[in-house]
């Protein structure tokens, strides 16, 4: 169904943290047998019922991620929707970032691999009006309108595309599945796993799920990279895992957990999000056994694919490794509304921040995350 434009009704439905006045303010844009509604997405039944009927939308759009990254980073989240006949019919959910290290923004969202637009069918005007809508109400303070997908409009956009992601198509029994990995790597790897007594369980209770937070906050540091907070994985468990949004593995070697990874479900789509190794037990492939009892799962499931995450192109060996399991690479473009080009950070001070955290005290790897992440989502 195709609408063409005229003008505008604004209403606000919810919103449990206060947004700025000049996005609330009237407008007289909109279209025809739609209206712009601006609404909290991490409450509105609204927003619920659409991520659930849109064919697109993943995890990133759902309600609880979104409480999750509000909860603990404390950014207020809003949605720029187009309604027709009481339901939206298109969305963009944004968080509004505030940090007096790299200034005022929406992000779309942060923390998110992939949060593409939610649109209507056949309807190429919805997406134009509603960034149209965001780029007029940014104001002066808000610097820049971010959104992690690749998206055409007529408003002054730059793009970046430094990473790729990776989805494994899973609409096939797990047997023919594991015939298409690489078996000189990943079918061998499986293989010596379980040759190797590594035996991979769910996470039941929260103090299983704090033995992975305990081996991925060291994983961290071994990378030289800031841990999330604590905060995030007692939200992550709370508000997804124990709602049956996902689940968490570990391997074990000799009741010693040596690798994991957190899977987020939704749409029939499996996000990998979250992981770690103890490099001491490379040699019994954990991680694999981990990852392949994962993929067992999801099509046990029903799910039909497993986005493996975003990964830096420069990264040859993670984007082999991902490709290895039968997953499709593609590009990903991340879009930025603004008038000037951003400026990102220096990569010279990610790599002293990571020769700090590797060679620093275990709390410096908490710290630096407790204090960075929400500056630099």
């Amino acid at each position: 169904m195709y609408f063409c434009c005229t003008t505008t009704n604004i209403s606000t439905n919810g919103i449990s943290k206060p947004l700025p006045e000049r996005l609330l303010r009237a407008t007289t844009h909109t279209f025809v047998k739609y209206q712009l509604q601006i609404l909290d997405p991490t409450s509105s039944t609204e927003w619920m019922s659409f991520v659930h009927r849109h064919p697109d939308a993943r995890m990133f759009h759902h309600p609880a991620w979104m409480r999750l990254i509000r909860d603990t980073y404390g950014y207020p989240m809003f949605a720029v929707c187009l309604t027709h006949d009481g339901e939206i019919a298109a969305g963009i959910p944004m968080a509004d970032v505030h940090s007096s290290f790299t200034g005022k923004r929406w992000i779309s969202l942060p923390f998110s691999d992939s949060c593409p637009p939610l649109l209507p069918e056949n309807d190429p005007c919805a997406l134009p009006r509603l960034i149209k809508f965001l780029k007029q109400r940014s104001g002066s303070n808000t610097h820049r309108i971010e959104i992690h997908a690749n998206v055409d409009t007529p408003e002054k956009v730059f793009r970046k595309g430094e990473f790729v992601q990776h989805i494994l198509p899973m609409n096939s029994p797990a047997d023919e599945l594991f015939n298409r990995f690489e078996k000189r790597t990943t079918q061998r790897s499986i293989r010596i796993a379980e040759k190797s007594g590594i035996v991979v369980k769910e996470c039941k209770t929260f103090n299983d799920f704090e033995s992975f937070y305990a081996l991925h906050w060291k994983t961290r540091r071994r990378l030289g990279v800031p841990v999330q907070p604590k905060s995030l994985f007692v939200g992550l468990w709370n508000q997804l895992l124990q709602p049956g949004l996902g689940y968490c593995l570990v391997a074990y070697k000799n009741d010693t957990p040596v690798a994991g990874g957190v899977f987020l479900k939704f749409n029939n789509t499996i996000a990998f999000k979250y992981s770690a190794s103890d490099t001491a037990h490379k040699a019994s492939c954990p991680s694999h056994a981990f990852l392949w009892e994962g993929i067992k799962r999801g099509v046990a499931d029903g799910c039909t694919a497993l986005d493996f995450g975003r990964t830096d192109k420069s990264n040859c060996g993670l984007r082999r490794f991902k490709k290895n399991w039968g997953a499709i690479e593609e590009e990903l473009i991340y879009t930025t509304v603004a008038d000037h080009l951003p400026t990102d950070r220096s990569p010279m001070l990610d790599k002293i921040l990571s020769q700090v955290i590797r060679h620093s005290p275990k709390f410096v790897c908490r710290a630096a995350g407790e204090v960075l992440y929400r500056h630099f989502p």
